[in-house]
């Protein structure tokens, strides 16, 4: 059964918001958080498939886009509060799904236990991609961010296969992007999992078969984190597959939704 649409029409005010109006006032909230490096733009193709009932926002990190001349945040930490506060300062929704990509797993995670914690409202569905469970800490010897730019593209394409040709073979695009970038997983690679209680919302971990970087076990650790309905999907693909094949990640978003949400799939 479809939800009814709610007669307040969502208009966020915050800079850290990207909401292109796809349903203003409707029934369900899906609230991304992209990865390191992207900012909200990349998930504007999806507006193209999504279902009526659906309203997009996502959010818009500093140091990128339209917010290209501030500095980009400096752990997960800021930008979960900044979110949180964003979020609980904009009009409400019935419904609320927070979806986030590898750094955005984590953020969105953060984001979680603070709309837990603090309200407004515990989101009705999470789901995830392209990360291992927050309380698995990377080895230090693994970090890409104190690294030298040439080695630092290197294994970043190594672990990633992600880095644009147009990026990697422009100077220029690289000097700009690069800090962005750098600054992002320096926030990832030191971020400090706190031992809390499980959120109590249904969590989906999808896992790209091919994605160097997380290991299926890892995803399937994120069952740890959540009393709710918990569902691991591994779909074909490397590290960024809901953004290079998104039908698949989209068709998943909207069985969960239905079945968490009251979305219509017709």
């Amino acid at each position: 059964m479809a939800l009814a649409s709610s007669p307040k029409v969502a208009s966020p005010a915050s800079p850290w918001i990207w909401a292109p109006g796809t349903a203003p006032g409707g029934p369900i909230r899906l609230f991304c958080v992209p990865y390191a490096g992207a900012g909200a733009s990349v998930f504007f193709p999806w507006t193209k498939t999504l279902k009526p009932a659906v309203d997009l926002w996502a959010a818009r990190l500093p140091g990128r886009e339209g917010r290209y001349r501030e500095p980009a945040p400096t752990s997960i930490t800021e930008i979960a509060e900044a979110l949180w506060n964003a979020i609980h300062d904009a009009p409400p929704s019935p419904r609320l799904i927070l979806y986030g990509h590898s750094m955005g797993a984590v953020v969105a995670f953060e984001l979680a236990r603070r709309l837990r914690d603090r309200g407004p409202q515990i989101p009705d569905l999470i789901m995830v991609s392209g990360r291992a469970a927050p309380n698995l800490a990377g080895n230090p010897q693994d970090w890409l961010h104190p690294l030298p730019d040439a080695r630092f593209l290197e294994l970043l394409e190594a672990r990633y296969q992600g880095l644009p040709r147009q990026i990697r073979d422009d100077s220029e695009l690289l000097r700009i992007f690069l800090p962005v970038l750098r600054a992002d997983l320096r926030s990832v690679e030191l971020y400090q999992h706190a031992a809390a209680q499980p959120l109590p919302c249904p969590l989906t971990v999808l896992h790209g078969l091919d994605d160097a970087s997380t290991s299926l076990a890892q995803a399937a650790a994120w069952r740890a984190h959540s009393t709710g309905p918990f569902r691991l999907e591994a779909m074909p693909g490397g590290h960024f597959f809901p953004f290079q094949n998104p039908g698949a990640t989209l068709k998943a978003l909207w069985r969960d939704a239905a079945e968490h949400c009251g979305l219509s799939c017709h």
